[in-house]
């Protein structure tokens, strides 16, 4: 994924959730990218440009290595703005 479909995917979230805590683009991993939406669990949008799946993710009360583990909620095997929209959906509210 692009740099710029990061951006859209962003700017997205913010028209729906105000609360983009943190995001994050990785273009020497493959155009991964990452977005947190501030909620109790945390919940995040995570796109491995390696694998190439998108995921919305829950923060979990588990640690692993000093690192908390999150839980898959949702998965689509693409990061078009389809999928995007869709994962939108499966953010709890």
């Amino acid at each position: 994924m692009s740099e710029s479909q990061y951006k859209n995917a962003v700017a997205m979230f913010q028209r729906e959730f105000v609360d983009v805590e943190e995001s994050g683009y990785r273009n020497e991993v493959f155009g991964s990218w990452w977005l947190t939406v501030k909620s109790s669990p945390p919940i995040r949008l995570v796109w491995d440009g390696k694998e190439g799946w998108l995921v919305v993710q829950r923060q979990t009360d588990r640690m692993f290595n000093g690192m908390p583990v999150w839980e898959d909620l949702w998965r689509a095997f693409e990061a078009s703005e389809r999928a995007i929209a869709e994962a939108v959906t499966h953010i709890p509210r």
